[in-house]
């Protein structure tokens, strides 16, 4: 499974997240505390990548192998200058490449419980932010279709926060419905949607 929103069970999985990201969101550990109450939407968002890591080392391989040939290629015509650049050239592909990945280490977690709506952003940098809203007095504001935009936005009184900022806009509108819906349900008395008991069982 990759790390956008899944809205399939009306709640958002990341199966990669590990007990260190659980620690610095503040979430608890769904083994050891699976006893901790039931929850009514429960999701970690995280940035997209398209190419893991497999075929990420597969491209850098084949960049090497055609810089080495050029670079030899060019050294053995004396044009040592045009030979550098080769090298730059891969240097800088393998820069962004590592910064790219580097910033896919931040996540939302977001988590909806008895008493509380907890968010938490992790930047790629470890900075921690966390916002918690009343479950009876949050709203959740829509902006959009998920056509062409879509933002998301927790309200309470003066305080608000922007959910899913690194989901596409049709990903980022089903995780702003399915969570306007799970707290429609907590409000009407409804069941959870999961336990803690179950999540555990998909981590």
């Amino acid at each position: 499974m990759d790390s956008r929103f899944n809205a399939t069970t009306e709640a958002g999985y990341d199966i990669g997240l590990s007990l260190e990201e659980r620690q610095l969101a503040g979430m608890p550990d769904p083994i050891s505390d699976a006893s901790n109450g039931p929850l009514w939407f429960d999701a970690v968002l995280r940035p997209h990548r398209s190419l893991g890591r497999r075929g990420y080392l597969v491209m850098f391989g084949l960049v090497f192998l055609v810089s080495s040939l050029a670079v030899l290629r060019f050294l053995f015509l004396g044009a040592w200058p045009v030979a550098a650049l080769f090298f730059l050239d891969a240097a800088l592909l393998w820069g962004g490449f590592k910064l790219s990945y580097a910033t896919a280490r931040a996540f939302e977690a977001i988590q909806l419980s008895e008493d509380a709506l907890v968010v938490t952003k992790v930047s790629w940098r470890g900075k921690v932010q966390s916002w918690v809203f009343h479950p009876h007095w949050v709203r959740v504001e829509i902006e959009g279709d998920g056509d062409d935009f879509a933002y998301v936005h927790l309200r309470e009184g003066h305080k608000s926060v922007s959910l899913g900022e690194c989901l596409s806009q049709t990903e980022r509108f089903d995780m702003g419905q399915t969570l306007q819906t799970a707290l429609v349900k907590k409000k009407a008395g409804g069941k959870p949607l999961l336990t803690r008991q179950a999540a555990a069982s998909v981590i």
